[in-house]
């Protein structure tokens, strides 16, 4: 990997793509959850400036040697929270200084593709992705990456339009072979590694598999001591963890409104993953016509997902089980027609793994849901193509789980808008969270490789964790003026209205792996 990196530089200043100056860059590539990019980004952001946790908050500096990190994202109009592809540097790209004077060239460059937790560590593990990544060597990347410094603080253009990069399959590596340096995960690496052995190998008698021998050694290789924890003994290192990460149950759109489901419960939860739908009696318990005819049908994540793991782990229905989920359309332009997700569907970058079952899937990205959520309406005409049940003449209604951010997605982005539902009768709030009455959340961790313990890659990681677990979960964000506000409390904090739902403070106890009780 280290001479992947010492070749690809070579080339690239032979290119003329970058200064010879910058001959030691490096590259860290970062995969993993969806859910808790946002936070992440600004976790890289603030690590790139120099930045690093202290018991007061932030300060010093680092041997990054600069205060200014230059960014670009894949999508046009997304931004630090809500891009699955992003590019950051902490000096500029390329041959020629845009800032004569102004600033340094870049040494350390991350650029990264949220892929989801399962994939994020497989990924990491395995050495190689198929996961896309901008290329920090193409011209369009490059110009883009250097018309957005960002001082700390201010993290994207208002209303997200500086830097912004309309990423075409050229802004892209042309082959996807990228190593995984660092993987954020909304699991724990042993629930990982109980999912991934369940999977198997499309290609029969395939014999080593990126440097596994077949499934079990790939599942075994997620759960072994080389991968852990990044950060510093003080601080996420010692922890353990970085972050709470929470989640919420989502129905989706339906005009006239539809109030008879305000509420999931754990149960319901359980037999919509065992049977893919349930009767709207499952829920309210009445036993009129509507009851019984009207129907809800379950939507979700495919198995890269750390929101879907904490799902299955919180429901009891666990995480080794062939639960059964719904497509609604592409997820993406699409909202119809209805069926149960195809079998032998593949992972998002490790193509060859597949699960059996027809409804094991789920859509690649939180995105996804939300969009499927945020636009079925039952109210229009819906097609099934496969699945629906037999005693469903009424209505259909779609519900699904996602992380905060893409739920406030689904339940604010339409004119017919999704609605939040409550989980155990708790309506989901920070305090919620933090005093034990809401429980559907997991451990957000942040994964390394021991190999590379002492160098730039785990220097810069462990950082970037450091922070993630000290400062930047607790950050907020403003998409309007691209101002992340910081909130110092000696790496507690107590949750506000504000706050994006990601901080580290706890009134209560719960053990690392997902789904068990919360205790006092």
């Amino acid at each position: 990997m280290k001479l992947l990196k010492t070749l690809t530089v070579a080339l690239l200043a032979a290119a003329g793509l970058i200064g010879t100056a910058s001959a030691q860059v490096t590259i860290i590539h970062v995969a993993g959850s969806t859910a808790f990019r946002g936070a992440t980004a600004i976790a890289i952001v603030d690590a790139l400036c120099g930045t690093a946790p202290t018991a007061n908050g932030i300060g010093g500096g680092s041997s990054t040697g600069t205060t200014t990190v230059y960014a670009a994202f894949a999508t046009s109009g997304k931004n630090i929270s809500n891009d699955n592809f992003q590019i950051y540097a902490n000096g500029y790209i390329g041959a020629t200084d845009p800032n004569p004077g102004h600033d340094t060239a870049a040494t350390i460059i991350v650029e990264s593709s949220w892929t989801g937790s399962l994939s994020g560590v497989t990924d990491l593990v395995a050495g190689i992705s198929a996961a896309q990544f901008l290329d920090e060597t193409n011209a369009n990347v490059i110009a883009a990456v250097n018309a957005n410094p960002m001082a700390p603080g201010t993290y994207v253009g208002p209303n997200g339009v500086t830097g912004m990069l309309i990423a075409s399959p050229a802004g892209f590596h042309s082959a996807n072979n990228e190593p995984v340096e660092m993987a954020m995960s909304d699991s724990l690496k042993t629930t990982i590694s109980k999912e991934l052995a369940t999977g198997t190998l499309s290609s029969t008698g395939i014999g080593t598999y990126k440097g596994a021998t077949g499934m079990a050694a790939l599942s075994t290789a997620c759960n072994a001591s080389n991968v852990v924890d990044a950060g510093t003994a003080n601080f996420a290192g010692g922890n353990g963890d970085v972050a709470i990460v929470p989640f919420e149950w989502v129905l989706g759109a339906a005009s006239p409104a539809y109030t008879s489901v305000t509420n999931m419960t754990q149960e319901a939860a359980r037999a919509l993953f065992q049977t893919g739908e349930v009767s709207q009696s499952f829920f309210t318990g009445g036993s009129t016509t509507a009851d019984f005819a009207n129907y809800i049908y379950l939507t979700g994540r495919n198995e890269d997902s750390g929101t879907r793991i904490g799902a299955l782990a919180e429901s009891q229905f666990g995480v080794t089980g062939n639960p059964v989920q719904f497509q609604i359309g592409d997820g993406s332009t699409v909202y119809t027609p209805i069926q149960k997700f195809p079998a032998n569907s593949t992972l998002n970058t490790e193509p060859q793994i597949s699960w059996a079952p027809a409804g094991h899937s789920g859509y690649a990205g939180g995105s996804n849901v939300a969009f499927a959520l945020e636009y079925v309406d039952p109210g229009t005409s819906l097609t099934f193509a496969s699945g629906k049940n037999s005693n469903n003449s009424g209505a259909s209604y779609f519900v699904g789980y996602l992380g905060i951010t893409d739920a406030l997605s689904a339940i604010s982005g339409h004119t017919t808008n999704a609605t939040a539902l409550s989980y155990n009768g708790i309506p989901f709030s920070y305090t919620g969270v933090e005093n034990g009455s809401y429980t559907f959340w997991t451990r957000e961790h942040c994964y390394r490789l021991t190999a590379h313990n002492g160098d730039t890659y785990g220097n810069t990681i462990d950082a970037i964790a450091d922070l993630l677990y000290a400062v930047d979960t607790d950050a907020t964000y403003s998409g309007s003026t691209g101002v992340v506000t910081h909130n110092y409390n000696n790496g507690a904090y107590t949750a506000t209205a504000s706050c994006p739902g990601l901080f580290d403070a706890l009134n209560v106890n719960r053990s690392t792996t997902e789904g068990l009780p919360v205790t006092n």
